[in-house]
């Protein structure tokens, strides 16, 4: 059996985490979702992530998921997301605001999907 997908293996968007078009987090907060900007970096195969010091929601160990994506239109959709909890860190980067407190993003899970690549794969019976 097939099925039509646009998923594809995260290595092959791997130029997202290094230009990072749109990168944003969303996490829960008093049992409501909540999502802000951030800036992203991928450094020396770590998930990096400046947010505004105001948002002094995010705490360590909060559960997250980060989505690096870029397009307009359907077939231009391109994105990584990434699942895991974030741990505080004193890790900044050159040209970063100074008003960013930086996470460092354990992955549980890293997937990637592209629109533009629709194709069919096998899937499991079972």
């Amino acid at each position: 059996m097939k099925r039509v997908t646009q998923r594809i293996n995260p290595e092959d968007a791997g130029d997202l985490l290094e230009r990072v078009p749109r990168a944003h987090l969303a996490f829960v907060l008093g049992g409501r979702l909540q999502a802000a900007p951030v800036i992203f970096r991928f450094h020396q195969s770590h998930y990096w992530i400046g947010l505004a010091r105001n948002m002094q929601a995010l705490q360590e160990q909060s559960d997250v998921a980060l989505t690096i994506d870029e397009g307009c239109y359907w077939f231009e959709l391109r994105a990584v997301c990434v699942r895991g909890v974030v741990k505080s860190t004193n890790q900044t980067f050159n040209g970063a605001a100074a008003n960013l407190e930086w996470f460092e993003l354990l992955p549980r899970s890293v997937t990637a999907w592209d629109y533009g690549t629709l194709h069919e794969e096998e899937i499991d019976a079972a």
